[in-house]
Formats: structure tokens, C-alpha cells, sequence
């Protein structure tokens, strides 16, 4: 607990932390709750990890061929063999 001024009213206000750890898979979500403003803070898990194993990614469709239309749609599928789960 500690005394501060809050720099949008220009008040005194006396400020009371909370942190809440969160795990989600292999990250540590740190809330900080306190006075005017809450903090998040994201640290790796045990570490960090690095994807080095390239995604697939195949083009569905257009097919490779010649188009005289201004707009097509791209249908893609991705795949990706590494243990990190996730595919942007």
C-alpha cells in the first residue's frame, strides 16, 4: 500500500496492488491491479521457445493459370509439424 497523486485528477490516492499469476500453456499472464490503471504483463513460461521448423502451406485455389477477373478468392491450408500449437 502506498500514497501517489493520480495524474488524471490530479488527487492524492492511496494504492493497493493485487497480482494475479494466470498460466495459459507456456506463457505466465501477470495482472496488476492497482488505483487508476491495471498492468498485464506477458513472461514465457520456464523459458522461451522458438519455431524453427517452416510451416506447410499449399494454395488451393486459383489454380495456376490466367485470370481476367480484377478480384479472386485464395483458399489456403496450413499446416505445421513443430509442438508450438499455434498458426497465423
Amino acid at each position: 500500500m502506498r500514497e501517489t497523486i493520480n495524474p488524471l485528477t490530479k488527487k492524492r490516492e492511496i494504492i493497493m496492488k493485487k497480482i494475479f499469476p494466470i498460466v495459459i500453456g507456456a506463457i505466465i499472464v501477470i495482472v496488476i491491479l492497482g488505483g487508476i490503471l491495471g498492468v498485464i504483463i506477458i513472461l514465457p513460461k520456464g523459458g522461451s521457445s522458438k519455431d524453427s521448423t517452416e510451416p506447410v502451406i499449399t494454395i488451393n485455389s486459383p489454380t495456376n493459370s490466367t485470370y481476367t477477373s480484377k478480384s479472386l478468392s485464395v483458399n489456403i491450408t496450413t499446416s505445421d509439424s513443430s509442438p508450438i500449437d499455434t498458426i497465423w
